[in-house]
């Protein structure tokens, strides 16, 4: 069975536009991609769209990628959580894998390969679920 990426919205918060740029130009071929600049929007759009998968920056103002997953799952409660970081805050990384609010993280510059390849997966995973 091979699952239609496209069937499966992927929703990216990220409060720098170059970066929400990047990631629709690399990726709208194969998935949904849904952007948001700020925790509150992204929220906003979660409420509206069936998400199967949130990418968030971690360092963001007002609200940062975990503190973001925390109120999505409150929302979307089965979408996959991913983070994008330029830092290694390693600690925050592990405590929010542990606690189940990130699926992966993954570090900045990303590569293209690697960033679809983590999409995919937790794309099947959703459908898993």
């Amino acid at each position: 069975m091979t699952l239609d990426l496209a069937k499966f919205p992927v929703l990216v918060v990220d409060d720098e536009q170059d970066n929400l740029d990047a990631f629709r130009f690399n990726f709208r071929r194969a998935f949904t991609i849904l952007c948001a600049q700020s925790g509150q929007e992204a929220l906003d759009l979660l409420q509206a769209n069936d998400v199967a998968v949130i990418v968030t920056d971690q360092r963001m103002p007002k609200m940062t990628g975990l503190e973001f997953l925390k109120a999505a799952q409150k929302v979307r409660p089965d979408a996959v959580g991913i983070i994008l970081t330029a830092f290694t805050d390693v600690d925050v990384l592990i405590e929010s894998v542990n606690l189940g609010h990130v699926y992966r993280y993954v570090t900045k510059p990303w590569d293209s390969r690697e960033v679809r390849a983590v999409l995919a997966q937790a794309i099947e995973r959703f459908a898993l679920v």
